[in-house]
C-alpha cells in the first residue's frame, strides 16, 4: 500500500486547516485554507518523529485489504494534491489574524494528532477535509 506521506508533502504545502462544517462557500474555503495547514504540519510531524504514523492514517481511511485499495488511496491523494493547489488564492483574500489564527490551531491539532499517536483522528480529519473539498467544488 502507498504512504500518504509523499503525498502530504507535495499536497500540504500549498495550502491550510480543516472542520466539519456545512456553511456557505466562504466558510467551506477558510476550512479548506485550514485543511492546508493541517496537512502541511501533519506531514513535517511525520517526517521527523513518525514515519509508520502515516501507514496506520492510510488504514484507518481506507482498509488495506479492499481489493479497490490502491484506488481509494490515490483518490484521496489527488484531492489532497488538488486541494494544495486550490486554496493559495483563498488564503490571500483572508484576513491576517484568522489566517494566524486557523494556522495556530491547525497546527495544535496536527502535532497532537502525532504526539498522541492518534492517527484514526487524523484519518477522520483528512476525510472531513476531502469532503470540504468536493463540497466546494459541486
Amino acid at each position: 500500500m502507498r504512504r500518504i506521506v509523499p503525498t502530504l508533502l507535495i499536497g500540504v504545502m500549498m495550502s491550510g486547516g480543516l472542520a466539519a462544517c456545512a456553511g456557505n462557500t466562504e466558510e467551506l474555503r477558510s476550512e479548506a485554507v485550514g485543511c492546508a495547514t493541517y496537512f502541511t504540519v501533519l506531514n513535517e510531524q511525520i517526517l521527523s518523529g513518525d514515519p509508520a504514523f502515516a501507514d496506520r492514517v492510510m488504514a484507518a481511511l481506507v482498509d488495506p485489504a479492499a481489493t479497490d485499495a490502491d484506488e481509494q488511496l490515490e483518490t484521496i491523494n489527488r484531492t489532497l494534491i488538488d486541494m494544495a493547489g486550490g486554496t493559495d488564492a483563498w488564503r490571500t483574500e483572508m484576513e491576517a489574524a484568522e489566517i494566524t489564527a486557523l494556522e495556530s490551531e491547525q497546527s495544535a491539532l496536527a502535532r497532537r494528532h502525532v504526539a498522541e499517536d492518534r492517527s484514526t483522528e487524523a484519518a477522520e480529519r483528512i476525510s472531513t477535509c476531502v469532503e470540504t473539498w468536493e463540497r466546494l467544488n459541486r
